[in-house]
Protein backbone atom coordinates (compact mmCIF):
# COMPACT_ATOMS: atom_id res chain seq x y z
CA UNK A 1 0.00 0.00 0.00
CA UNK A 2 1.73 3.66 -0.48
CA UNK A 3 0.98 6.29 1.73
CA UNK A 4 0.22 9.60 0.38
CA UNK A 5 2.99 11.77 1.24
CA UNK A 6 3.13 15.65 1.77
CA UNK A 7 5.37 18.22 1.29
CA UNK A 8 6.98 19.43 4.61
CA UNK A 9 5.17 22.86 4.17
CA UNK A 10 1.82 21.46 3.64
CA UNK A 11 2.43 19.06 6.22
CA UNK A 12 3.14 21.62 8.77
CA UNK A 13 0.36 23.92 7.50
CA UNK A 14 -2.13 21.09 8.01
CA UNK A 15 -1.19 20.44 11.04
CA UNK A 16 -1.48 23.77 12.38
CA UNK A 17 -4.79 24.32 11.05
CA UNK A 18 -5.91 20.68 13.16
CA UNK A 19 -4.32 22.54 16.47
CA UNK A 20 -6.21 25.73 15.25
CA UNK A 21 -9.22 24.11 14.84
CA UNK A 22 -8.69 22.01 18.02
CA UNK A 23 -8.13 25.36 20.44
CA UNK A 24 -10.26 27.86 18.45
CA UNK A 25 -10.96 29.76 21.59
CA UNK A 26 -7.52 29.63 23.16
CA UNK A 27 -5.60 30.55 20.48
CA UNK A 28 -7.77 33.58 18.92
CA UNK A 29 -6.03 36.43 20.92
CA UNK A 30 -2.57 35.23 19.84
CA UNK A 31 -3.45 34.32 16.18
CA UNK A 32 -5.00 38.11 16.57
CA UNK A 33 -1.59 39.72 17.24
CA UNK A 34 0.24 37.28 15.21
CA UNK A 35 -1.81 38.30 12.06
CA UNK A 36 -1.18 42.11 13.46
CA UNK A 37 2.50 41.52 13.97
CA UNK A 38 2.39 39.80 10.55
CA UNK A 39 0.80 42.71 8.46
CA UNK A 40 3.02 45.37 9.63
CA UNK A 41 6.07 43.74 9.16
CA UNK A 42 4.77 43.06 5.45
CA UNK A 43 4.30 46.94 5.00
CA UNK A 44 7.72 47.74 6.88
CA UNK A 45 9.56 45.26 4.02
CA UNK A 46 7.42 46.29 1.17
CA UNK A 47 7.66 49.80 1.90
CA UNK A 48 11.95 49.17 2.48
CA UNK A 49 11.69 47.98 -0.89
CA UNK A 50 10.20 50.48 -2.86
CA UNK A 51 12.54 52.60 -1.12
CA UNK A 52 15.27 50.72 -2.22
CA UNK A 53 14.16 50.21 -6.05
CA UNK A 54 13.59 54.14 -5.89
CA UNK A 55 17.53 54.80 -4.52
CA UNK A 56 18.72 52.54 -7.14
CA UNK A 57 16.50 53.42 -10.15
CA UNK A 58 17.73 56.90 -9.64
CA UNK A 59 21.12 56.49 -9.24
CA UNK A 60 21.34 54.55 -12.41
CA UNK A 61 19.65 57.54 -14.23
CA UNK A 62 21.85 60.41 -13.18
CA UNK A 63 24.66 58.53 -12.79
CA UNK A 64 25.77 59.31 -9.24
CA UNK A 65 25.83 56.52 -5.55
CA UNK A 66 22.77 56.09 -3.98
CA UNK A 67 23.97 58.82 -1.09
CA UNK A 68 21.86 61.47 -3.09
CA UNK A 69 18.74 59.80 -2.09
CA UNK A 70 17.53 59.52 1.12
CA UNK A 71 13.53 60.21 1.50
CA UNK A 72 10.14 58.79 0.57
CA UNK A 73 7.69 58.70 -2.89
CA UNK A 74 6.30 61.81 -3.35
CA UNK A 75 2.71 62.25 -4.15
CA UNK A 76 2.25 65.02 -6.94
CA UNK A 77 -1.27 65.99 -4.75
CA UNK A 78 -2.01 69.20 -7.24
CA UNK A 79 -1.84 67.15 -10.49
CA UNK A 80 -5.21 68.43 -11.10
CA UNK A 81 -4.20 72.31 -10.24
CA UNK A 82 -3.34 74.91 -12.94
CA UNK A 83 -1.62 76.69 -10.51
CA UNK A 84 0.75 74.41 -8.91
CA UNK A 85 2.83 74.79 -5.35
CA UNK A 86 6.29 73.86 -7.27
CA UNK A 87 8.29 77.22 -6.92
CA UNK A 88 8.39 78.28 -10.53
CA UNK A 89 7.83 74.78 -11.63
CA UNK A 90 7.13 76.17 -15.37
CA UNK A 91 11.20 77.47 -15.70
CA UNK A 92 14.06 75.69 -16.82
CA UNK A 93 16.72 75.24 -14.08
CA UNK A 94 19.53 73.27 -12.81
CA UNK A 95 20.33 72.67 -9.36
CA UNK A 96 22.82 71.53 -6.95
CA UNK A 97 22.25 70.26 -2.97
CA UNK A 98 24.46 69.39 0.28
CA UNK A 99 23.66 66.98 1.83
CA UNK A 100 25.00 66.05 5.59
CA UNK A 101 27.75 68.17 3.84
CA UNK A 102 28.80 66.48 0.78
CA UNK A 103 27.90 67.94 -2.29
CA UNK A 104 25.76 67.11 -5.68
CA UNK A 105 25.69 68.94 -8.93
CA UNK A 106 24.22 69.28 -11.97
CA UNK A 107 20.93 67.85 -10.68
CA UNK A 108 17.24 68.36 -11.41
CA UNK A 109 15.15 69.65 -8.61
CA UNK A 110 11.65 70.73 -7.21
CA UNK A 111 10.79 72.88 -4.36
CA UNK A 112 7.00 72.26 -3.02
CA UNK A 113 6.10 75.54 -1.70
CA UNK A 114 3.46 74.37 0.40
CA UNK A 115 4.65 71.32 2.47
CA UNK A 116 8.21 72.58 2.30
CA UNK A 117 9.66 69.80 0.62
CA UNK A 118 12.99 69.01 -1.99
CA UNK A 119 11.41 66.95 -4.92
CA UNK A 120 13.56 64.81 -6.92
CA UNK A 121 11.86 64.37 -10.74
CA UNK A 122 10.23 61.84 -12.01
CA UNK A 123 11.66 58.29 -12.09
CA UNK A 124 10.75 55.44 -14.63
CA UNK A 125 8.63 52.89 -12.06
CA UNK A 126 8.93 49.38 -14.41
CA UNK A 127 7.46 47.59 -11.88
CA UNK A 128 3.84 49.39 -12.33
CA UNK A 129 2.37 52.34 -14.25
CA UNK A 130 3.36 55.62 -13.48
CA UNK A 131 6.36 57.49 -12.24
CA UNK A 132 7.93 58.04 -9.16
CA UNK A 133 9.33 61.10 -7.51
CA UNK A 134 11.20 61.25 -4.29
CA UNK A 135 10.84 63.59 -1.41
CA UNK A 136 13.99 64.27 0.51
CA UNK A 137 14.75 63.33 3.97
CA UNK A 138 14.40 67.71 4.90
CA UNK A 139 16.58 66.35 8.14
CA UNK A 140 19.77 65.51 6.29
CA UNK A 141 19.91 68.84 3.55
CA UNK A 142 22.13 71.36 4.66
CA UNK A 143 21.43 73.63 1.81
CA UNK A 144 20.16 73.67 -2.36
CA UNK A 145 20.33 76.13 -5.02
CA UNK A 146 17.92 76.21 -7.80
CA UNK A 147 19.66 78.06 -11.13
CA UNK A 148 17.37 80.06 -13.07
CA UNK A 149 18.19 82.16 -16.57
CA UNK A 150 17.27 84.80 -14.99
CA UNK A 151 17.69 83.86 -11.51
CA UNK A 152 19.84 81.94 -8.81
CA UNK A 153 18.14 81.00 -5.49
CA UNK A 154 19.52 80.03 -2.50
CA UNK A 155 18.21 77.99 0.06
CA UNK A 156 19.47 77.11 3.35
CA UNK A 157 17.66 74.11 6.32
CA UNK A 158 16.68 76.60 9.29
CA UNK A 159 16.85 73.82 11.83
CA UNK A 160 14.07 74.14 14.99
CA UNK A 161 16.39 75.28 16.98
CA UNK A 162 17.89 77.96 14.98
CA UNK A 163 14.37 78.46 13.94
CA UNK A 164 13.91 79.12 17.62
CA UNK A 165 16.43 81.61 18.35
CA UNK A 166 15.98 83.32 15.24
CA UNK A 167 12.05 84.04 15.88
CA UNK A 168 11.19 82.35 12.57
CA UNK A 169 9.75 79.28 11.76
CA UNK A 170 11.46 76.29 10.82
CA UNK A 171 12.33 74.87 6.84
CA UNK A 172 13.51 76.45 3.93
CA UNK A 173 14.80 79.65 3.28
CA UNK A 174 16.12 81.76 0.44
CA UNK A 175 18.83 83.79 1.27
CA UNK A 176 18.20 86.68 -0.87
CA UNK A 177 20.73 89.46 0.48
CA UNK A 178 23.71 88.98 2.84
CA UNK A 179 25.27 92.21 3.57
CA UNK A 180 25.46 93.88 7.39
CA UNK A 181 21.20 93.67 6.91
CA UNK A 182 20.08 89.99 6.57
CA UNK A 183 17.21 89.39 4.40
CA UNK A 184 15.94 85.99 4.01
CA UNK A 185 12.57 84.73 2.41
CA UNK A 186 10.19 81.78 3.21
CA UNK A 187 8.50 80.54 -0.21
CA UNK A 188 5.35 79.59 0.20
CA UNK A 189 1.82 79.50 -1.55
CA UNK A 190 -1.71 79.45 -0.15
CA UNK A 191 -4.53 76.74 -1.25
CA UNK A 192 -8.22 78.39 -2.13
CA UNK A 193 -10.86 75.49 -3.32
CA UNK A 194 -12.09 76.21 -7.18
CA UNK A 195 -14.54 73.87 -8.81
CA UNK A 196 -13.48 71.40 -5.60
CA UNK A 197 -10.06 71.61 -7.16
CA UNK A 198 -7.05 73.23 -5.08
CA UNK A 199 -5.58 76.32 -6.09
CA UNK A 200 -2.11 77.00 -5.08
CA UNK A 201 -1.18 80.91 -5.20
CA UNK A 202 2.58 81.90 -4.86
CA UNK A 203 2.80 84.39 -1.15
CA UNK A 204 6.35 84.59 -0.42
CA UNK A 205 7.13 86.22 3.31
CA UNK A 206 10.16 88.08 3.49
CA UNK A 207 12.35 88.69 6.83
CA UNK A 208 14.86 91.16 7.80
CA UNK A 209 17.38 90.87 10.42
CA UNK A 210 19.39 94.67 11.18
CA UNK A 211 21.21 92.88 14.21
CA UNK A 212 18.57 92.30 16.45
CA UNK A 213 16.79 89.25 15.29
CA UNK A 214 14.76 88.63 12.06
CA UNK A 215 11.32 90.77 11.68
CA UNK A 216 8.79 90.12 9.22
CA UNK A 217 8.15 92.54 6.49
CA UNK A 218 5.23 94.01 6.40
CA UNK A 219 4.69 97.68 5.49
CA UNK A 220 7.23 101.10 5.50
CA UNK A 221 6.46 102.16 8.80
CA UNK A 222 7.61 98.86 10.57
CA UNK A 223 10.00 98.48 7.98
CA UNK A 224 11.35 102.21 9.11
CA UNK A 225 11.52 101.30 12.89
CA UNK A 226 13.76 98.29 12.60
CA UNK A 227 16.78 101.29 11.64
CA UNK A 228 16.51 103.17 14.98
CA UNK A 229 18.44 106.19 14.85
CA UNK A 230 18.69 105.83 11.28
CA UNK A 231 14.60 105.27 10.36
CA UNK A 232 14.25 109.39 8.60
CA UNK A 233 17.29 108.36 6.05
CA UNK A 234 15.65 104.95 5.29
CA UNK A 235 12.64 106.87 4.75
CA UNK A 236 13.85 108.98 2.42
CA UNK A 237 15.54 106.14 0.77
CA UNK A 238 11.93 104.19 0.43
CA UNK A 239 10.52 107.64 -0.86
CA UNK A 240 12.60 108.30 -3.44
CA UNK A 241 12.55 105.05 -4.92
CA UNK A 242 8.57 105.24 -4.48
CA UNK A 243 9.44 101.62 -3.00
CA UNK A 244 6.34 99.77 -0.85
CA UNK A 245 8.10 96.68 1.03
CA UNK A 246 4.76 94.77 1.31
CA UNK A 247 4.68 94.96 -2.24
CA UNK A 248 7.78 95.28 -3.20
CA UNK A 249 9.69 92.39 -5.27
CA UNK A 250 12.88 90.86 -4.01
CA UNK A 251 15.23 93.07 -6.14
CA UNK A 252 13.37 95.97 -5.34
CA UNK A 253 13.93 95.09 -1.56
CA UNK A 254 17.44 93.70 -2.50
CA UNK A 255 18.58 96.93 -4.20
CA UNK A 256 16.95 98.90 -1.30
CA UNK A 257 19.06 97.03 0.98
CA UNK A 258 22.35 97.86 -0.72
CA UNK A 259 21.22 101.30 -0.78
CA UNK A 260 20.72 101.81 3.25
CA UNK A 261 24.19 99.46 3.74
CA UNK A 262 26.19 101.77 1.31
CA UNK A 263 24.79 105.14 3.43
Amino acid sequence: MKFLTLPLSMARLSFLLLLFLCSLRGMSQVTAMITADGEKDMILRTETAQKEYVEKAYALRVGVDDGLINGRTYFPYHYRSKSKPLLFFEKDRTASISINGRNYKNVFLHYDTFTDEVIYPEIENKHAQGLYQVSLNKDIIDSFVLFFNDDTLTFRNVTVNEAASAGIPSGFYESAYDGDIKYIIRHTSAVHQKNGIGEYFYSPIGYVDTGSGFTRIRSNSKFIKLFGDRSAEIKKILDRYKINVRKANKNQITGALILIDNQ
